[in-house]
């Protein structure tokens, strides 16, 4: 069976999934330019969402700083981004109003250019920091 590749960009935003086991199903993803996985340490509505009851209910992709370990996948962490704060939704309104670097990054990834090469990469954690 032939595959064809149906996205430019895949982009996931304070992504509300499991990172255990995310390299599997990320790294069969296949997109023309990139995937890009954005996290927020901080970012309350995947806080209340990890305290769900369940074996299921594991650290949230978007949430958590360890396990980065996708192939095909760019990290950007923005935990540390000023305005960001407990943000889930620091791709629009306040933090990219009030954070011009910020409003950068997520235009460049919106119009299907590549932002890291602008960031620090954290080899310790695999992923590139926004500040």
């Amino acid at each position: 069976m032939m595959r064809r590749l149906v996205f430019d960009n895949i982009y996931m935003v304070a992504a509300d999934t499991n990172n255990k086991n995310h390299k599997e199903w990320a790294g069969a993803m296949q997109s023309r330019s990139g995937i890009f996985i954005v996290i927020n340490e901080r970012d309350s509505a995947l806080g209340y969402s990890r305290r769900k009851p369940g074996d299921e209910q594991l650290a949230r992709l978007g949430h958590y700083l360890r396990g980065l370990n996708a192939v095909n996948a760019s990290y950007l962490n923005v935990t540390s981004t000023s305005r960001v704060g407990d943000e889930h939704s620091y791709f629009k309104g306040r933090p990219v109003k009030k954070n011009k670097k910020l409003k950068e990054i997520f235009a460049a990834l919106f119009e299907g250019r590549r932002p890291e090469a602008k960031m620090k990469y954290r080899p310790g954690i695999g992923a590139y920091e926004v500040r």
